[in-house]
């Protein structure tokens, strides 16, 4: 158990970096996505790598797909980082683990269909190294891996080296990837990324999310002139308006807002929203998220040549319950405690006759008088806008003090005559 916990505790502790942004403007939706899945079960697409897979650590020319793997190494040695969780914190989220050590081959093969000329895509990939400076005795030989974009007659669109990969005591992400433009006549591509072979102990490395998609000039969206989401009440006043921003590039753009009720996952065209601005219906309750696309008009039908905007979650809140109004009762020259307040207000405020007004939660009116008579408001406000607004009309009545004489202390079993006044 100890062992477990201080492998969480490193996972909690590793390093994460990027190289530059591959794509400079916004990216579509992936046409390959390898996330390896989650949890155990996951497949490996048939033909989809020349490595072998096994069920446990890796051995030359060897590979596993965990979400939770330790005690791996080269010859035995078990050195290589403990592999705890994908690439993005989710302890959940699978990986794949590889040993090409004296193996050359290809890590990952897939083809790239349905897609646009004239159009930017990007080839990408997460990797990190798997193993420490003591692996092989201190004397590892780091991984190396070429990315290759080609058409399916095998003529070479674009590659890139990862040059070698880091051997450090922590996994240290990083994203590889190439970019190119389609040329014409080429609806399918074919993308691998292969092990350079090199002789020695080493060459242990992870690799995790490898997409390819679009990627266009930068397309944004507001919603009310922020980024920010949208959490209101659902007795908003604001106008809830979308306003989308494209940068230039495009010869002859069509755009199409989209909404997603599963936090996009999936994406619906809204009919009819195809212009620069979108006026949300207003609804009472949900959570939806908003996104504008936007293609070349020629190959807007082509889902796979779409750039996509930033998206933005809007949830409406419900109106918290008020009371309805009602009558209280103060007696006269006697101290009255306002009615309750919700304990989830954020503020309120209290206004009566004779320019009462009070912020606390316990307001008391102090020695009522008749002046005091008359209705008094309560407001208060909660989170993401939502107020609610009561009213209590307060009547006093004469009040009578009743006193009795005389007040003596009285022993157990002895009778006291005492005259009341009122």
């Amino acid at each position: 158990m100890k062992y477990f916990i201080s492998l969480l505790c490193l996972y909690s502790c590793l390093t994460f970096t990027a190289t530059a942004q591959l794509c400079s403007g916004s990216p579509g939706d992936p046409i390959i996505n390898q996330t390896f899945g989650s949890g155990r079960g996951f497949v490996m697409p048939p033909n989809a790598t020349t490595f072998k897979k096994i069920g446990g650590c890796p051995a030359k020319g060897q590979f596993v797909i965990s979400n939770f793997i330790f005690g791996c190494g080269n010859n035995n040695d078990k050195s290589w980082i403990a592999m705890i969780g994908d690439h993005t914190r989710d302890y959940n989220g699978n990986y794949m683990l590889v040993n090409a050590e004296d193996s050359p081959g290809t890590v990952y093969i897939d083809t790239a269909k349905n897609l646009c000329e004239n159009t930017n895509y990007v080839f990408s990939a997460w990797i990190s190294n798997a193993m420490q400076t003591i692996t092989c005795g201190g004397k590892a030989v780091p991984a190396s891996l070429i990315m290759t974009i080609k058409k399916l007659d095998g003529t070479v669109l674009a590659s890139t080296n990862t040059g070698d990969i880091l051997i450090e005591n922590d996994r240290v992400w990083k994203e590889y990837g190439t970019s190119f433009i389609c040329p014409p006549n080429t609806p399918s591509v074919i993308v691998s990324i292969s092990a350079i072979p090199k002789p020695g102990c080493g060459s242990g490395f992870v690799i995790d999310d490898i997409t390819f998609r679009s990627c266009g000039p930068s397309v944004s969206i507001t919603l009310d002139g922020s980024t920010t989401s949208g959490n209101v009440c659902a007795d908003y006043t604001a106008p809830f308006i979308l306003q989308g921003i494209y940068s230039p590039g495009f010869t002859d753009p069509q755009l199409q807002w989209q909404n997603s009720f599963d936090s996009g996952k999936t994406w619906i065209d809204i009919p009819g929203a195809n212009t620069i601005t979108y006026a949300i219906p207003r609804r009472m309750t949900g959570i939806i998220n908003y996104r504008m696309i936007i293609a070349e008009r020629a190959y807007f039908s082509s889902l796979n040549c779409r750039i996509a905007s930033n998206s933005i979650y809007t949830e409406i809140h419900p109106v918290p319950p008020h009371n309805p109004p009602r009558n209280f009762l103060g007696c006269l020259d006697k101290d009255l405690r306002l009615p309750e307040t919700s304990a989830f207000a954020l503020s309120i405020l209290w206004n009566g006759p004779n320019g009462y007004s009070s912020a606390k939660t316990d307001a008391v009116l102090p020695s009522v008088t008749y002046a005091d008579t008359g209705l008094y408001t309560l407001k208060q406000n909660y989170y993401f806008g939502c107020t609610t607004n009561d009213s209590f009309y307060l009547k006093i009545y004469p009040s009578t003090t009743i006193t009795a004489t005389p007040a003596l202390p009285v022993c157990q079993g002895v009778s006291q005559q005492l005259n009341v006044t009122a």
